[in-house]
C-alpha cells in the first residue's frame, strides 16, 4: 500500500490554475482546482490541489507544468496543527 501527499500549488490566476489543473488531470493526476487561502501569498490567487505519491510525483508534476511552460507561485504542504491548516512551502 503506497502512501499519498498532499500539496497545493498557487497561481497568479484563475486560468493559469484551470490550465495546470487540467494538463495534471490530463495525465492521470488527482487534481482539483479552488481558490487559496487568505494570506498564503500577497495577492489573491488560484491553486490546484494535488494528491500524489509523494516527493517524486510531485517532481514529476512540476516536470509537466515546466514543459507547458506553466508558472506557478509556489508550492505548499498543508498540515493540521491546533484546529487549523497550516501551508508550509515546499522548496524543490
Amino acid at each position: 500500500m503506497s502512501s499519498t501527499t498532499d500539496y497545493l500549488l498557487a497561481f497568479s490566476s484563475f486560468y493559469k490554475a484551470a490550465y495546470a489543473q487540467e494538463t495534471l488531470a490530463d495525465r492521470k493526476f488527482t487534481v482539483s482546482l479552488r481558490k487559496l487561502p487568505p494570506g498564503l501569498l500577497q495577492t489573491c490567487g488560484y491553486g490546484v490541489s494535488l494528491r500524489t505519491d509523494g516527493l517524486e510525483g510531485l517532481k514529476r508534476a512540476m516536470r509537466l507544468l515546466e514543459e507547458r511552460e506553466i508558472r506557478h507561485r509556489g508550492v505548499f504542504s498543508p498540515r493540521r496543527e491546533a484546529n487549523r491548516v497550516i501551508y508550509d512551502k515546499v522548496y524543490l
